[in-house]
């Protein structure tokens, strides 16, 4: 007789965060899905109890994780100065040029 045990993931999708945050990997603006993920001793490929359990937050765009106690990026720079400005309003005025762009490129073909 032979018995086969082992482990086995399971993740589960907690949810998203209310919050939208800049993820650092891809400066999106995104809002961060909480993932827990437990790891299940098994027997026979029967998940019989619980081992290990982990939560994490993850970037639903590049696929960026953060642990759950070490989870704090920002909505804006944490090292800018005050006067400086923040990347919400960085990426809005680089936002407003791409448009004048656009809107220029399509008056030169009309």
């Amino acid at each position: 007789m032979f018995v086969i045990i082992g482990t086995q993931i399971k993740k589960e999708d907690m949810g998203c965060l209310t919050e939208p945050r800049i993820c650092p990997r891809c400066r999106r603006l995104v809002h961060y899905q909480n993932i827990r993920e437990q790891r299940w001793f098994t027997a026979f490929w029967v998940p019989l109890f619980p081992v290990q359990s982990d939560q994490y937050f993850q970037c639903p765009s590049c696929g960026l994780t953060f642990q759950a106690d070490s989870f704090q990026p920002a909505l804006t720079d944490q090292n800018a100065d005050s006067n400086a400005p923040s990347m919400l309003e960085k990426g809005a005025r680089q936002a407003g040029r791409l448009y004048g762009r656009f809107k220029k490129y399509l008056n030169d073909t009309d």
